[in-house]
């Protein structure tokens, strides 16, 4: 895997009081930590998408509206694997809600700084 092998890479060269020495080595935890080869089959419903969504979380239109945004990409292509949903904002504007209820759905999540959330299609 090169991306393990090239943040490895910079892992090495960082001093252990900066903080990217320990960004990077939590980003190589969590990328350990991913069960690599454990696939779930896509649901690119935008219907169930959207009633979920609202159901689950009230305002977040703009957050909500991407998300079928991505989901419609995905049912035109056929697949959304290989993509990435980085959500960013200021804290209690429900990125860790949404990113909450996708892990409950299966997805793989991250929260790379305080301020972003990411949800990973493999």
């Amino acid at each position: 895997m090169r991306v393990v092998e090239e943040e490895l890479q910079n892992l090495s060269g960082l001093e252990p009081s900066r903080s990217e020495f320990n960004d990077t080595r939590n980003y190589l935890d969590w990328l350990t930590s991913i069960p690599w080869g454990h696939c779930s089959e896509e649901r690119l419903d935008i219907t169930e998408a959207a009633n979920v969504l609202d159901a689950d979380h009230y305002g977040l239109e703009d957050v909500k509206e991407r998300i079928l945004e991505f989901i419609a990409v995905a049912q035109l292509r056929g697949t959304s694997q290989g993509k990435i949903i980085t959500l960013v904002g200021p804290p209690g504007t429900g990125k860790t809600s949404v990113v909450g209820h996708a892990r409950r759905r299966g997805a793989k999540t991250r929260h790379p700084h305080p301020h972003t959330a990411r949800i990973l299609v493999s």
